[in-house]
């Protein structure tokens, strides 16, 4: 059985790794893209939307918005998902994590916010895109599930 100070120099740092520094609190990840300002998301109007093809091996017609920011800056945001509602100055929500094969484009838009619907149809993650019909299919598959036990 331990001693009480014994307890208590388990959870003490030792005076090498006090002058070593560590003891320094970790810093809260920020957003790296210069137009987020450090913010995860950011509102945005668009001001057009248009088709582009990808760099060299990929072939496609991408999607893209050019969208005014809120903070006043203008940037590429790519729009995800088969098919979209968007058009000129339609309000939406864009995210980091752009497109590998589109130079430039540093956003996505986020489906699901403001103006921009949801994927149709979409079975599959359709968390991801925050589709609406997602709660009640959820609560009905528990209910369900509840209903008629195996």
């Amino acid at each position: 059985m331990r001693v009480w100070s014994e307890v208590q120099a388990a959870h003490m740092a030792t005076v090498g790794q006090l002058l070593g520094g560590a003891r320094k609190v970790a810093k809260t990840r920020k957003c790296r893209i210069r137009q987020l300002d450090g913010s995860p998301f950011k509102k945005g109007i668009c001001l057009r939307v248009y088709t582009t093809s990808p760099k060299k091996p990929n072939s496609a017609n991408r999607k893209l918005a050019k969208v005014q920011l809120s903070n006043g800056l203008k940037a590429l945001a790519y729009i995800p998902g088969e098919g979209h509602n968007l058009q000129e100055h339609s309000m939406v929500l864009v995210s980091g994590n752009g497109v590998r094969d589109l130079p430039g484009v540093k956003l996505r838009i986020v489906r699901g916010r403001y103006d921009c619907a949801g994927v149709k149809d979409r079975k599959k993650s359709s968390i991801c895109t925050a589709a609406r019909w997602c709660a009640p299919v959820q609560r009905l598959r528990i209910l369900l599930l509840h209903s008629f036990p195996m």
